[in-house]
């Protein structure tokens, strides 16, 4: 806090950091250190799949700590394109399995478009991550698609940071740097902490 009740934002950090001889370190700076020295995540099995888009490497992921399960689907060489394609999608039954399209201007990403998507590309990957869905949450969020501007809650925000660390070391452990990120166009600051890169938010053809 300033000395009058307002936020410090981090210009004032930094400010009082050198005045009192003090370190900084930003949430990029913790998550990078955790990931250095905390990998929770690692490959368990990988195999080749057909599907009908095509051939692709299914890869499945333990979180050591939740003892949960998540799959990247892979096609291509991904190590080796400079910015491959790259969805991370978690399911929604709505979405996902009804099919049910929003009326809001902004189409959403289905599991089934990102891997259309990749294989017309010919190289990509799109992760799943684990996320179990109540029936109360499947109703909430048929009602979000269907109005817009119904007022629902959101993800806790540690289930989104998790979600967001638990990605990212999907993405670095497939040797993914750069991406083209099948997404709204939101900023995500914490996977910088990842050393990755968005460097285009790909819209729903």
């Amino acid at each position: 806090m300033n000395e009058d009740g307002s936020m410090a934002r981090r210009d004032d950090l930094e400010r009082f950091a050198k005045e009192h001889e003090l370190k900084i370190g930003t949430i990029a700076d913790l998550i990078h250190y955790r990931l250095v020295n905390e990998k929770t995540v690692e490959c368990i099995d990988e195999r080749k799949v057909k599907t009908i888009f095509g051939e692709f490497i299914l890869k499945t992921y333990l979180d050591n700590i939740l003892n949960e399960k998540h799959f990247a689907m892979v096609m291509g060489n991904v190590e080796q394109e400079d910015s491959p394609l790259v969805r991370v999608h978690v399911n929604r039954s709505a979405r996902d399995i009804l099919s049910i399209e929003s009326k809001s201007d902004y189409k959403a990403w289905s599991f089934s478009n990102a891997l259309e998507r990749v294989a017309k590309e010919g190289c990509g990957a799109v992760v799943l991550l684990y996320y179990p869905e109540t029936g109360d949450e499947i109703s909430k969020n048929i009602q979000t698609i269907l109005d817009p501007n119904a007022h629902t809650s959101q993800a806790p925000e540690d289930v989104v940071y998790h979600q967001i660390g638990t990605g990212s070391q999907i993405l670095m452990d497939l040797g993914i740097r750069k991406m083209r990120l099948m997404s709204a166009p939101f900023k995500f600051t914490a996977i910088s902490g990842f050393d990755l890169q968005v460097v285009e938010h790909v819209a729903v053809e």
